[in-house]
């Protein structure tokens, strides 16, 4: 057993933190935002059987993997606000807007499932590479980049590689203004990246032994 000394000193400590501890501030709470664009239209009949496609989860480059929404306030730094956080990881927000783009094309059917009994030829793999909003810059905007990548799982062989980029300015300069341009930028390239998927695709079955 401690000394007596001791003793009294541990029970002044703990009396007095717990005097003070309930006026400790609170940590601010975060406003939550989401990747929302609107859906795009299936209004495109396809020309024929529409073609099975799975979609790997898409993977994040290093910063994004999880709720932080990053900013730049100058070349070379990163940081992430402090009071602002997206709603979901970025990659699980965006796989099921790509599908729908898929989708829109009318070129494409979704395959959910990898182990089915009849997997899907095609895999479409996507990597967010950079999505932040640069204040380097007035007005701000923001920087949202993929890369897709198509493969013939079948055949082995990469039918379509590329990087999709977009800059799109922030209506203000805050949180809130980076999210309306984040989905704005978001919508666009899902857009881009379903009709340049199905171009390759159709390349595919175009050529010989396609």
């Amino acid at each position: 057993m401690p000394p007596v000394k001791d003793r009294l000193l541990l029970a002044l400590a703990t009396a007095f933190l717990g005097c003070i501890s309930p006026n400790l501030p609170k940590p601010a709470a975060q406003d939550l935002y989401a990747l929302d664009p609107a859906s795009p239209a299936n209004d495109l009949p396809a020309t024929g059987a529409r073609t099975p496609i799975t979609l790997a989860p898409p993977r994040a480059a290093p910063g994004l993997e999880g709720h932080g929404m990053i900013y730049v306030p100058r070349e070379h730094q990163v940081s992430y606000f402090a009071r602002s956080a997206w709603v979901d990881t970025p990659g699980h927000m965006l796989a099921p807007l790509l599908a729908l783009a898929l989708e829109a094309t009318g070129e494409f059917t979704v395959v959910e499932d990898r182990a089915t009994e009849a997997p899907a030829r095609l895999s479409l793999d996507t990597q967010i590479l950079h999505l932040e909003q640069d204040f380097t810059v007035r007005p701000s905007r923001v920087r949202l980049e993929l890369r897709v990548r198509l493969v013939d799982t079948v055949a082995r062989r990469t039918l379509g590689d590329r990087v999709f980029a977009a800059l799109e300015p922030a209506a203000t300069d805050d949180p809130y203004g980076g999210v309306v341009a984040a989905n704005l930028a978001a919508a666009r390239l899902l857009a881009e990246i379903a009709a340049a998927s199905a171009g390759w695709a159709e390349s595919a079955r175009a050529a010989p032994g396609g």
